[in-house]
C-alpha cells in the first residue's frame, strides 16, 4: 500500500474506509439503543418499587421487635438486604456505618405514604419512619423490586435496531448502485449497444471501475466502427474488379472452367451485397418506413412464393388477421432469411417448416420451426455474429456467408423487438421473434 492509497482511505474516498466508518456508526447506534433499553428497565423497576416499598419498610420495622433489637435488625440486613439506623429514648444503633446520622440530618421531604417519609441525602434515597419516640432510617438495596412488564421497552429497542438495519440497507443499496449499473451496462453492450457509458462521478473504487468500463466501451465502439468502415470500403472497392471479371468471362467460350468462375464470382457478389446490406442496417433505426401491416398476410404471401420447396411450409394461427406497425420490406427480409435457413437444413422427407403467428398482451410473436439436424448448444450464443458458421452439424456445402442471422437481428432490434434461437440436436430448431404492437 503506497502513500496515495493511504491518503485516499483517510480522506473517506475509499470504499473500504466508508464501510468501516458506517459499521462503526451502526455498532454505536445499536449499543446506544441497548443502553437506553437497559436504563429504561432499571428506571421502570425503581418506579414500580416506589409503589410498594412503604409496605416493605413497615414490615422490616415490625420484625425488629418492641423495643427494637439490633440482633433482629442484623437478621433483616442479612436476609433482606435492608440496612436500618435506629434512634430511640436512650438507645441508638445502626446496621451500616454508611447510613447518615439522624441528628441534624437535613432533608427535603417530597412524599409520605403509610407513615413513611421518603428523604434524599447526597442523591441517595432513604425511608424515614417515626413511631412515637422511635425514629428509623431505612435503606433498601437497589435491585429489590417488583418485576415490571417491559414489553414497551422491548418494542422500542426492536424498532431502534430495525431502524439501524433499514438505514444500513439504504446505505449499502446506494453503495452498490454502481455495481448494478455495471451489470446493466454489460447486458446492454452484450446485446449490441456498443459505446454505452456509465455515470463515473464517484471517487472510490467503484467509480474507478465505472470509468474503466466507459473507456473499454469507447475503445470497443471505435474498433467496431473501424471494422464496419473497413468492410464497407472493401465491399465498394471490390465491386469494380468483380464487374470487370464478369465482363471478361462473358466473352470467353463456354467451358466447365468458365462456369466455375462465374459461380465463384456470383458468390463473391452475393457476399458483398450482404456486407453492404449489413452496413446499411447499422442506421436502419433512422430509415424505417413503419406502417400498419397484416403480418399474417405477409407470412402467407412468403409461404405461397416458396411452397414448392421441400419439405414444404405451413402457416399456423388462430387469427384471420394480425395488424402490427412494422416496415414490411425489412420484416420480409427477416422472414425470408429464416425460412430459407429452415428449408435448407431440413430433410426433404421431414415434416414441413411451420410458421406460427400469435398475439400476446402487447406483442406479436412469430415462430419458425424446422425438423432438421439441430444446432449444438455451444454454438447457439454465437449464431448472430457476422460470418459465424456451424460446420460441425450442418454441411459446409450449403450456400451462405454467415451474415443472414446478423442482418435479421439488426432489423428486429431496429423494430424494438427481440429474436431468439432454441435448438435440440437431431430434433430441430426454432426461431422466436417478438415485435411490439
Amino acid at each position: 500500500m503506497n502513500w496515495t492509497q493511504i491518503k485516499r482511505i483517510l480522506s473517506l474516498r475509499s470504499l473500504f474506509s466508508k464501510w468501516v466508518v458506517f459499521f462503526a456508526i451502526g455498532a454505536t447506534l445499536i449499543i446506544f439503543s441497548v443502553f437506553l433499553f437497559v436504563e429504561a428497565v432499571v428506571q421502570s423497576t425503581v418506579r414500580s418499587s416506589g409503589r410498594w416499598m412503604p409496605f416493605l419498610v413497615n414490615s422490616a420495622i415490625q420484625q425488629l421487635g418492641d423495643p427494637p433489637q439490633l440482633e433482629n435488625a442484623l437478621a433483616v440486613k442479612t436476609n433482606g438486604g435492608i440496612t436500618i439506623r435506629y434512634e430511640g429514648p436512650g438507645v441508638n444503633w445502626t446496621t451500616s456505618e454508611e447510613l447518615p446520622p439522624l441528628t441534624g440530618l437535613k432533608y427535603k421531604p417530597f412524599k409520605k405514604k403509610f407513615g413513611v417519609r421518603v428523604v434524599s441525602y447526597h442523591s441517595i434515597k432513604y425511608f424515614l419512619v417515626k413511631k412515637q419516640a422511635d425514629l428509623f432510617l431505612v435503606r433498601i438495596n437497589r435491585g429489590f423490586g417488583e418485576p415490571s412488564d417491559h414489553t414497551d421497552d422491548f418494542m422500542v429497542l426492536a424498532l431502534r435496531i430495525l431502524l439501524v438495519f433499514f438505514l444500513s440497507l439504504l446505505f449499502f443499496r446506494w453503495q452498490i448502485k454502481p455495481l448494478r449499473q455495471l451489470s446493466e451496462g454489460l447486458t446492454l453492450v452484450s446485446s449490441g449497444q456498443i459505446g454505452h457509458q456509465l455515470p463515473g462521478e464517484r471517487t472510490d473504487e467503484l467509480g474507478d471501475i465505472s470509468r474503466q468500463f466507459n473507456q473499454m466501451s469507447r475503445q470497443i465502439e471505435e474498433m467496431m466502427q473501424s471494422r464496419k468502415q473497413l468492410l464497407q470500403d472493401v465491399s465498394h472497392e471490390l465491386r469494380s474488379p468483380l464487374t470487370r471479371m464478369r465482363l471478361s468471362l462473358a466473352v470467353m467460350p463456354d467451358s466447365q472452367e468458365k462456369n466455375e468462375l462465374e459461380a465463384d464470382i456470383a458468390e463473391m457478389n452475393d457476399m458483398l451485397s450482404s456486407l453492404l446490406e449489413s452496413s446499411r442496417l447499422d442506421r436502419i433505426d433512422m430509415d424505417l418506413k413503419a406502417e400498419p401491416t397484416d403480418i399474417l398476410g405477409l407470412l402467407r404471401t412468403i409461404a405461397k412464393q416458396i411452397k414448392r420447396r421441400e419439405p414444404g411450409i405451413v402457416v399456423v394461427s388462430s387469427l384471420t388477421k394480425l395488424v402490427v406497425t412494422i416496415d414490411p420490406d425489412e420484416i420480409r427480409i427477416v422472414i425470408n432469411n429464416l425460412v430459407d435457413n429452415a428449408l435448407k437444413y431440413s430433410a426433404h422427407q421431414s415434416q414441413p417448416v411451420s410458421l406460427v403467428a400469435e398475439k400476446t398482451k402487447n406483442k406479436v410473436q412469430i415462430r419458425i420451426r424446422d425438423h432438421g439436424p439441430g444446432i449444438p448448444a455451444e454454438d447457439i450464443p454465437f449464431l448472430f455474429e457476422p460470418f459465424y458458421r456451424v460446420d460441425k452439424s450442418r454441411s459446409s456445402k450449403i450456400d451462405g456467408h454467415g451474415l443472414g442471422l446478423s442482418i435479421c437481428r439488426k432489423i428486429v432490434t431496429a423494430h424494438k423487438g427481440t429474436i431468439q434461437i432454441s435448438s435440440t440436436e437431431n430434433e430441430g430448431t426454432e426461431v422466436v421473434i417478438e415485435l411490439p404492437l
